[in-house]
């Protein structure tokens, strides 16, 4: 296979990057059909075409080993193409709305009782199956070439081609039993003639190698090319090209390509000591580089080592803090190995995919070939994976063979002219004196021998309906796909400095190469930046597009400034509780959605005998940090017990969210909880529900902030119908304060009203030991609720679980002293049904309703369930859950409810997915309609990552965020296991907690529950 490319698309800078579409005449080939044998199916191929023409030495040996790759046709085609259609439509509410592996496996992928007769009648003809694939997309299997030629009823033989090259094949085309026929779409390996070829033009006159420069970076001190001139012939270095094309633009923006990554589909290996020089020269140093072997390819550098290098090295440059780059390397030899590689992209989900390798769409053998890799691209277009693929080297003519000048009708490269791929031509870019864009044209060397753009009019794919910008409609226009779609710099006579001193550039060092190779790559890095400047800008899940219009609309949207995100944050945080020492362990967490600004956060303590230290942290932006307080507060958890309060500042300005988890082990129940801050002090607090029952322990905290005035704090309990007990105490400016109902001989369970002389902070924290009927085990833990400073009339909780060892309920308080609530809770199920309830809470009296035992009784009821309460008169409503969590975590978790109506964003400083930590997300969504929602992590070291959920009316959806953020933890160890989260409905209201499970250092188990910050 060989590198090629078309008539290109004009990169210019961002603001005005279009679409292309430069296209040339073609004639369509006609495939050649083995005479079908009873009961079998043939395989279309063109292999025959190329056999007849090359000379037939003898039949390949019998015992000689084959490896084949079986591709599977995919289910409810079109289906998929509508999906794929909606995802890719700005008006479609399925816009961006791409699907994960799994999703993508179960709805359109093979099903495993497809693949198993498959599997089953290659062991019957003695093959050994090699690997399978999540997805079921492909079947690799290991045998002799007389066993293929028993399964496939071929005879393969050894064949020269004219030019001299040496090669086995199959006579005629394959078939297969009409027992697998449906479920068989290519075989891959019978023949070793499609090989994928690929070669960057080196610089035909003029200087072949960059004026050099002793780098600062590289302990070796490699020189490092200095940036080009602006006369041609030249090279041009990546901050050149970053200036003209305005990747300054998003590096300005703060995008460098931090979280993201990029795949590199390779036929080859590379040295990591070319592309360590070169990245000190150019960036990407931290760049994490994962060597994929495919099919056990030793990865050894061979004679197309250039290749691979340049494709690295171009996506580095350009974006030198790419969290990720993966590199999936093949055998040139083998297009199973080729097929394996594509199905492991699809598998892996990798968002930015890069290839260079290509051959001609009329080549012999290519027919059943595309079609198989037309199933891998429909499947990376419905998960937004991005694929990008040079559109070769061969100007028209992409069949070309240089070394016999055969083959010179109008032709076009796979895998560019796909549809579901973005094709990559070439320009020749110039530049001012100050590497500012000047021009392009299209790249067109053929006259000094040194290549040109590649593209026309494919032969096998039809227009797709958004090919309709100004020049793809043409003279030339057939009504098939044109290409390419875009266009970088390409020409080798202003071409790219590489590093590259092994394989076929052994001896080297720094050399200018150019093609469409480099281009794709170029185009890689661009995507990923913008992909990351999206997420931080707009929400945008990733541009992951083939549709070339959108992508280009996407970019220009991102120029332009796109449009904002509004993330739910305040400059000042309150926390009444909070205890060091004394077995306890307490942190405090903090998230900045900001996109350009560190926040400096000043962290206040308060004691019970007055304040202490003032310490000054500071967040980077789009991340999350960690106080260790113990820590901070020179107090270990060994040490002696202290009570402590905190106020969180942002000094500068900057919108911050603040979280305060701890762990800890008290009275022997060894658990812990976490609290959202309050962002502003009150006169009045309200509690649903305060126990102090037997095995139950709660405490009101309380702090009056420094400078204020002395506070008198009056703290009434109420039950049943009457004030049960009430005291008033007396909170110094600057002091923390605790109070329990059991110094007040209280011991039930009350709801509690606290009012204050002077704002104050107060918080409820309880531990207690008890056990339920429907859980097995004992129940230990503990729970803290921050006060609501009002009653309501309507109350939201998205979280809610009533599965085996988890029991729930709703508690609602009537604060008033003579008029009765009339209250209706609205049960909202993961399914999309509803079971409302209605009863009366007496006036001065806690109503508990029992989740659990109102949906046993509703069948249509799930075990995740959403709540919604409202009521004619102002009530309080708690939600308190016991569990054992996986039958063995044992605890609790108690929340205030989020006031309605339902907000449009929410944050959460909180979270960790490290080891015994499992932590959700769930959205509840109480409207009549459905609602896109965006929900993005943010990770240390200013690493993001983005998905977007539909959920649907008056139901609930549950995302597991250790799935979301561990392969990217993985991959990038900067990322950190911690995080935050920001929720944002796309296009209407929502409602957003967040429950963890945790086994704490193996000291400490339970459960936490925050509802997220709303503004």
């Amino acid at each position: 296979m060989k590198l090629r490319s078309i008539y290109p698309i004009v990169l210019v800078p961002l603001i005005g990057i279009v679409i292309i579409a430069t296209i040339l005449w073609s004639v369509v080939s006609t495939f050649t059909h083995a005479t079908p044998v009873a009961g079998r199916t043939p395989i279309p191929s063109t292999i025959g075409r190329y056999t007849s023409n090359s000379k037939m030495l003898k039949r390949t040996a019998a015992n000689q080993p084959i490896s084949l790759a079986i591709g599977l046709n995919l289910r409810n085609q079109a289906d998929l193409a509508s999906y794929i259609k909606q995802i890719t439509t700005p008006q479609s509410p399925l816009y961006h709305h791409y699907l994960n592996a799994a999703d993508f496996a179960a709805l359109y992928a093979p099903l495993p009782s497809s693949e198993a007769p498959v599997i089953d009648y290659l062991r019957s003809e003695g093959f050994t199956i090699t690997a399978t694939y999540p997805d079921h997309l492909l079947v690799d299997a290991r045998g002799t070439v007389a066993q293929a030629e028993q399964a496939f009823q071929v005879q393969i033989n050894n064949y020269q081609e004219q030019s001299g090259q040496y090669f086995y094949a199959n006579a005629a085309s394959p078939s297969r039993p009409v027992s697998v026929a449906p479920f068989v779409a290519s075989v891959a390996g019978l023949d070793n003639l499609l090989q994928y070829h690929r070669k960057p033009h080196a610089t035909g006159k003029g200087k072949a190698h960059p004026a050099l420069a002793t780098s600062n970076a590289s302990p070796s001190a490699i020189t490092c090319p200095q940036p080009g001139a602006a006369t041609i012939p030249t090279s041009y270095t990546p901050s050149q090209i970053a200036t003209a094309y305005d990747f300054t633009k998003l590096y300005d923006s703060g995008s460098l390509g931090e979280g993201q990554t990029v795949g590199l589909l390779e036929l080859d290996g590379y040295s990591p000591n070319d592309i360590a020089l070169y990245a000190s020269c150019f960036g990407g140093k931290n760049t994490q580089i994962q060597t994929i072997p495919i099919d056990g390819y030793n990865g050894a550098a061979g004679a197309n080592a250039a290749e691979v290098e340049l494709d690295m090295e171009m996506v580095l440059g350009l974006a030198p803090r790419l969290a990720n780059l993966r590199v999936y390397e093949a055998s040139l030899t083998s297009l199973a190995a080729y097929n394996d590689a594509w199905a492991r992209i699809v598998n892996d989900r990798t968002p930015v995919v890069s290839t260079s390798w290509v051959f001609c769409e009329q080549g012999a053998g290519v027919a059943n070939e595309i079609q198989q890799e037309n199933i891998f691209f429909q499947a990376a277009a419905a998960q937004g994976q991005t694929i990008l693929a040079a559109s070769g080297d061969m100007g028209a003519t992409g069949c070309y063979d240089p070394r016999t000048g055969a083959n010179t009708s109008p032709s076009v490269d796979d895998p560019a002219s796909q549809p579901y791929v973005t094709g990559v031509g070439g320009t020749t870019l110039s530049i001012n004196a100050d590497n500012t864009y000047q021009s392009e044209r299209v790249w067109n060397d053929r006259a000094i021998k040194n290549g040109a753009s590649g593209g026309g009019v494919s032969k096998v794919w039809f227009k797709p309906t958004w090919q309709q910008g100004p020049g793809v409609a043409n003279a030339y226009s057939t009504g098939y796909r044109e290409v390419p779609d875009v266009s970088a710099n390409a020409d080798p006579q202003t071409g790219y400095d590489v590093y590259c001193s092994v394989g076929g550039c052994a001896g080297g060092g720094w050399i200018v190469l150019g093609g469409t190779s480099a281009a794709a790559p170029v185009w890689a890095a661009m995507v990923a930046l913008a992909n990351e400047t999206a997420s931080k800008a707009n929400g945008a899940t990733g541009l992951g597009s083939f549709h070339a219009l959108n992508l280009t609309q996407s970019l220009i949207t991102l120029s332009l400034g796109g449009p904002s995100r509004t993330t739910a944050t305040s400059t000042t945080w309150y926390f009444a509780e909070g205890h060091i020492g004394g077995n306890f362990q307490e942190y405090l967490t903090l998230e900045n959605p900001d996109t350009k600004q560190a926040a400096q956060v000043q962290v206040k303590y308060l004691f019970s005998t007055g304040q202490g230290p003032i310490i000054v942290h500071t967040v980077p932006p789009q991340s999350r940090a960690t106080v260790t307080v113990n820590d901070e507060l020179h107090n270990p958890s060994t040490g002696p017990g202290r009570d402590v309060s905190m106020i969180v500042t942002s000094l500068n300005g900057v919108g911050i969210v603040a979280e305060r988890p701890m762990y800890f082990s008290f009275n022997g129940i060894n658990s812990g909880t976490d609290a959202l801050g309050s962002t502003k002090l009150g006169h009045d607090f309200y509690f649903a529900d305060v126990e102090a029952q037997r095995n139950y322990s709660s405490f009101i905290t309380m702090f009056d902030p420094p400078g204020s005035t002395n506070a008198n704090v009056t703290v009434s309990y109420v039950a049943a119908g009457r004030q049960i007990a009430t005291t008033t105490i007396a909170v110094a400016a600057g002091h923390r304060v605790t109070t329990t109902p059991m110094s007040l001989g209280v011991n039930q369970t009350s709801a509690v009203y606290v009012h204050s002389d002077q704002p104050v902070m107060v918080e409820r924290p309880t531990y207690f030991s008890t056990s339920r009927s429907n859980i097995s085990g004992p129940v230990t833990g503990a729970a803290t609720v921050v006060g609501t400073q009002s009653q309501g009339k309507d109350w939201l909780f998205a979280e809610g679980y009533t599965g085996p060892n988890f029991h729930e309920y709703l508690v609602l308080a009537n604060f008033d002293s003579s008029n009765p609530a009339n209250v209706t809770v609205n049960l909202e199920y993961s399914n999309g049904a509803t079971n409302p309830m209605t009863f009366t809470v007496a006036p001065r009296s806690q109503y508990f309703f029992d989740v659990n035992r109102a949906s046993a009784s509703f069948a249509q009821s799930t075990t995740s369930v959403s709540a919604e309460v409202s009521s004619n008169v102002p009530v309080v409503a708690q939600r308190q859950e016991y569990f054992r969590y996986n039958g063995t975590i044992p605890g609790g978790t108690d929340v205030i409810g989020q006031p309605g109506p339902a907000k449009s964003s929410y944050s959460f400083a909180e979270g960790y997915i490290g080891g015994g930590f499992t932590e959700y997300l769930t959205l509840q969504n109480p409207n009549t309609t459905s609602q896109d929602v965006a929900v993005r992590l943010y990770m240390a070291n200013s690493i993001t990552t983005e998905q977007v959920v539909t959920v649907g009316p008056q139901t609930r959806v549950t995302l597991n965020i250790n799935s979301m953020a561990l392969p990217i933890a993985h991959a990038t160890s900067r990322a950190g296991y911690s995080l935050s989260i920001a929720v944002q409905a796309v296009n209407g209201t929502i409602m957003a907690e967040r429950p963890m499970y945790f086994n704490y250092q193996n000291t400490a188990q339970g459960g936490t529950d925050v509802v997220g910050y709303s503004g």
